[in-house]
């Protein structure tokens, strides 16, 4: 029974009483832009306000920053063997960051106090020789910051100098040794020092050889005449030799000279009969001709080796160049680290640029307007229930 009288009573409830209920739990957007527009110059006067003050900071206090980068290449140290780089860029980084970055960093803020605090970014490209040194600066600080990564690299650059220096040390003396003997194997005296002997000898040969021509040429115009008288005067020169011999006889080597002298003359006196003098004047010509022929072979001889002490001279001259030469090619295969690229600012903004700012700095204004103007709406319709309360 109870039941039905709930059915009943419900059914007795009025359709517009229902209708009424449910539409005050819909959202009527007319009525939110209606009461959202009373409150516009809230959300005018906060927009404005932050809008003039971003503009402000981003016209007049806000500067762009860029990346400057420095670009250094390790040079390479000559071992005989291979070439390897002075330093790895993983010990030249570390370096860096623990050392030489901290010591000059904390000298430019002193210098500059205007600066604030920054860091320094070293990195190097996978398997490559290049370190890269970057900051992130203001467009007024590029010329500070320039300077302070050039001051970074001088400090490399010194570094590793000092450690090629100290690898070319050997090689300098051997390329100042090689020179100097260059030097001296180049000047002229030291060829002509080492001709002169030989051609003092040459110089007598060609005497020898003239004396000898002169000889057969008066052998030919005196005939067997001149023959016959130096039998006689060679005959003579025996006999002397012998009377001297003479009155020395208490030697017994001069007596077995003498009897050899004495056999010798015995010889000439058959050779000055006439039936033997054709035979002896026409040896005389044979042996003087090949005396002649074999002075001539002496001096082919003399000459040959004349030629070939200046063909080994050049030979030494050009075997020395060559070692300079590669003494040079060590020397060149050593490459001194050096500043590839100077500071370089990047093309573009690292950060916002003055326009994306502003653009940024509107919907700010705008979301903080709408939520100020929110704000007001909300402490109006608090004020206006605790009122209605009242």
């Amino acid at each position: 029974m109870n039941e039905v009288k709930k059915v009943e009573q419900l059914q007795t409830i009025s359709p517009q009483y229902v209708t009424h209920n449910m539409g005050e739990d819909e959202i009527d957007l007319i009525d939110i832009w209606i009461t959202l527009r009373q409150y516009k110059k809230v959300f005018l006067w906060v927009f404005i306000t932050i809008f003039l003050l971003g503009l402000v900071k981003a016209m007049f206090f806000f500067q762009e920053k860029y990346t400057l980068t420095s670009v250094i290449q390790i040079g390479s140290i000559n071992n005989g063997n291979s070439i390897t780089a002075i330093e790895s860029p993983e010990s030249l980084i570390g370096k860096l960051n623990n050392a030489l970055i901290p010591e000059i960093t904390n000298s430019l803020l002193i210098e500059n106090s205007s600066l604030s605090k920054f860091d320094t970014n070293v990195s190097s490209p996978k398997n490559s020789d290049i370190v890269l040194l970057q900051n992130t600066v203001k467009e007024s600080d590029i010329d500070i910051f320039s300077e302070y990564q050039k001051k970074l690299a001088a400090f490399v650059l010194s570094d590793h100098k000092q450690k090629i220096t100290f690898a070319q040390s050997d090689l300098l003396a051997e390329r100042s040794s090689a020179q100097a003997k260059l030097k001296n194997l180049q000047d002229p005296k030291t060829l002509m020092a080492k001709l002169d002997v030989l051609r003092v000898n040459l110089t007598s040969e060609e005497q020898k050889l003239k004396r000898m021509e002169e000889s057969y040429q008066s052998l030919l115009k005196g005939g067997k005449e001149a023959v016959l008288q130096s039998l006689i005067e060679e005959k003579g020169v025996f006999q002397s030799l012998s009377e001297s011999n003479d009155s020395a006889q208490q030697i017994s080597d001069k007596e077995k000279e003498k009897e050899k002298e004495k056999e010798k003359l015995a010889q000439l006196d058959k050779e000055v009969d006439g039936n033997v003098l054709q035979t002896r004047y026409d040896r005389v010509l044979l042996v003087s001709l090949i005396q002649q022929d074999e002075q001539h072979k002496t001096l082919e001889l003399a000459k040959l080796e004349l030629n070939e002490i200046e063909l080994e001279h050049q030979r030494e001259v050009e075997d020395q160049q060559r070692e300079v030469v590669k003494i040079q090619q060590q020397m060149d295969a050593f490459n001194f680290t050096r500043l590839l690229s100077e500071p370089v600012r990047s093309l573009n903004s690292t950060q916002l640029s003055r326009t994306k700012m502003i653009i940024i700095v509107i919907f700010i204004a705008a979301f903080i307007g709408f939520l100020a103007m929110l704000i007001a709406m909300f402490r109006d319709k608090v004020n206006q229930r605790l009122q209605e309360n009242l």
